[in-house]
């Protein structure tokens, strides 16, 4: 059941779900079944389950989106714990990112942890997510993007919330477990409690951002094979005008010679005739 916490929580979050009354008894039910198995691992506090309440929703009514944002939080995680920091994942993220917000020797990891979820969701997942040839199947399973958007930013602990709890989901609290982790870390990463994201659709996902990546590699390397093979011709139409205005240079001198001789066949003859 629901303490008073929770229930002001789910007042909180209540605009962001769909209103199905199948949905919202299924989100129910794997709140308190997560709740219970968080209990039975560590002690739990109020921002736990609240933030567990808001994992749930976003699990259940964006399930798409959601492996889109876990499997990149995992890849990056995984690429910045082997010191993998030049990789097609990387690179797409630097081209997500202005230059002012890059740190220099900063690692990819840190840096999607210092912007924030909002933001790795907004320039990276949903370029990613979309720009995939099946996208448009498999999107169709989420609710209203903009209404994830809006959960994502529903933080708790303002003027405009039920809950004095704050539940802000960041980028540490869906890291992948067992990563660098020390002594009851995994009891409060979420992801220990993602019962209701089914694995068809991650397995599905994963199999495209790989995808996704290696044909944006792809473009990325036509493209600067194309500027290069510009740059060299820029180069080689410069000798090439040089030889031409060498060449006329020389045709002229050629000209001036070819008339001068008529001058002096023109003054022989006129010899010749006195």
């Amino acid at each position: 059941m629901l303490n008073e916490n929770d229930r002001r929580c789910l007042e909180d979050f209540m605009p962001f779900i769909d209103g199905n009354p199948r949905r919202i008894k299924r989100i129910i039910n794997v709140f308190n079944l997560s709740r219970r198995i968080a209990e039975l691992r560590c002690e739990v506090s109020p921002q736990l389950t609240a933030k567990i309440l808001k994992m749930v929703i976003l699990v259940e009514q964006w399930p798409y989106r959601m492996a889109w944002l876990l499997q990149l939080i995992e890849d990056v995680n995984q690429m910045s714990s082997h010191s993998l920091e030049v990789t097609k994942m990387n690179q797409f993220l630097g081209e997500c990112f202005r230059r002012d917000e890059v740190r220099p020797d900063e690692l990819s990891w840190d840096m999607i942890c210092r912007v924030g979820i909002l933001e790795v969701y907004r320039r990276v997942v949903s370029e990613l997510s979309m720009s995939n040839v099946d996208s448009s199947n498999m999107g169709s399973i989420d609710s209203d993007p903009q209404l994830f958007e809006g959960l994502l930013l529903c933080n708790g602990n303002d003027k405009n919330s039920s809950s004095e709890i704050p539940y802000a989901i960041t980028v540490q609290d869906l890291r992948p477990l067992g990563c660098n982790t020390e002594g009851g870390e995994n009891e409060t990463s979420l992801r220990s409690y993602m019962f209701n994201l089914p694995h068809a659709v991650t397995d599905k996902v994963s199999i495209m951002m790989s995808k996704t990546l290696h044909q944006h590699h792809l473009v990325r390397r036509s493209e600067s094979l194309d500027e290069e093979e510009e740059d060299d011709d820029v180069v080689n139409g410069s000798d090439d005008s040089s030889e031409i205005r060498g060449s006329g240079g020389n045709s002229g001198g050629g000209s001036g010679d070819f008339s001068s001789g008529y001058e002096n066949d023109d003054t022989d003859d006129g010899k010749e005739g006195g």
